[in-house]
């Protein structure tokens, strides 16, 4: 599923970039293709190499500090840096540990099984602030993948509705928009791979949209929202 979104959204800036390296402009715009006066270079028209060597860097990154490699030489640390809620789950498991040991100490002392109850009630409200702490952490880290997701998203959309032939010294920066979006989605692959665990708590149908949308991104018109108007 992962390997899915970043395919998309891969495919759509490479998709975005072969379109706007085939636009042609007016005769008396050429000055625009021109070389990069300061550079010498011409200007990039979407995502080249180096973009990709962003998602290289992003996989090994999150490979080394993944459970592949830190989580090996130091499970503690890996735990407490790159799992969500790691603290919260064990101080949880060790809760419900002692509950179950309280439990069967005080049924062992012949005590009425409403007493036994009564314990047991008392346990589960002292639970439920563990069970809150947990889910908060979860939260947070669901929180951050998918505001990467959203800000690459977010910038297809934008170079979706620029419009490279009417926008003077567009082409100066394209190619840092490509960047920006390439490194993005390095920083999510890498967060995905450090922590696979991350996978269980992803919403489908937030993917499934995600997927819809940048689909339409990539094949929407460059200056849509020029011509709408």
């Amino acid at each position: 599923m992962a390997i899915n979104v970043v395919r998309v959204c891969a495919a759509g800036g490479m998709l975005r970039g072969s379109i706007m390296s085939q636009e042609t402009k007016p005769a008396g715009d050429q000055k625009k293709q021109a070389p990069d006066q300061a550079s010498g270079a011409p200007p990039r028209l979407g995502p080249d190499h180096r973009d990709l060597y962003l998602l290289i860097v992003g996989i090994v990154l999150g490979i080394l500090l993944g459970p592949a490699v830190l989580g090996r030489v130091s499970n503690g640390l890996y735990q407490k840096l790159m799992v969500a809620g790691a603290a919260q789950q064990q101080a949880l498991d060790q809760f419900d540990s002692d509950t179950v040991t309280k439990l069967k100490n005080l049924a062992s002392t012949g005590v009425t099984p409403v007493a036994v109850d009564e314990l047991a009630r008392k346990r589960k409200a002292e639970r439920k602030p563990l069970e809150q702490a947990l889910q908060g952490a979860q939260f947070t880290q669901e929180a951050r993948n998918a505001a990467v997701l959203l800000a690459i998203l977010a910038l297809m959309v934008f170079e979706a509705m620029l419009d490279p032939a009417s926008i003077r010294g567009l082409a100066r920066w394209r190619g840092q928009l490509a960047t920006a979006r390439y490194a993005l989605m390095a920083l999510w692959l890498a967060l995905l791979l450090a922590d696979p665990t991350a996978l269980e708590h992803v919403n489908i149908l937030f993917v499934v949209l995600l997927v819809a949308l940048g689909l339409g991104v990539a094949l929407a018109p460059l200056g849509w929202l020029k011509r709408a108007k």
